[in-house]
């Protein structure tokens, strides 16, 4: 009686959290941060990899957030404008941003922090590549 009684109450938890992970997908919640929390997960990230000072740490988490609220504002109207995604467009839109941050970061960096930061973006560059299935220069697409 005691095993009938576990196995009914894990089959129980197992159908309560099925059903909680589909509602947090369907409603969007799943995976999403607040701006704020965005930037300060991307500080602390940079502040271990780089070795940034307290003063470092302050003057990043600002672009950070600047950027992180810029995001947010693309996509809300990206998803609110109805048209088809344009794959190519956000790249290119995306790529852009990405010099102007690290222009802006490479102010507050050292110079050796500077090719550290680039370093990283290379690497995350070539990640994404390898998830996307090709090879880097030979484009995205799927």
């Amino acid at each position: 009686m005691k095993r009938f009684s576990l196995v009914i109450t894990l089959a129980l938890l197992f159908v309560a959290g099925t059903i909680t992970a589909q509602q947090q997908q369907r409603t969007g919640q799943r995976g999403q941060f607040s701006t704020t929390a965005r930037a300060e997960r991307e500080v602390e990230q940079l502040k271990s990899s780089l070795s940034l000072s307290e003063q470092q740490a302050k003057d990043v988490f600002k672009i950070c957030l600047k950027y992180a609220q810029q995001d947010s504002v693309r996509m809300a109207e990206m998803r609110s404008s109805g048209q088809e995604f344009d794959r190519e467009a956000f790249m290119k839109q995306r790529e852009e941003v990405t010099k102007a941050k690290t222009a802006e970061l490479n102010k507050v960096f050292t110079p050796q922090q500077q090719k550290d930061y680039a370093k990283q973006l290379e690497e995350a560059a070539q990640r994404r590549m390898q998830r996307q299935g090709a090879a880097p220069g030979q484009g995205g697409n799927r």
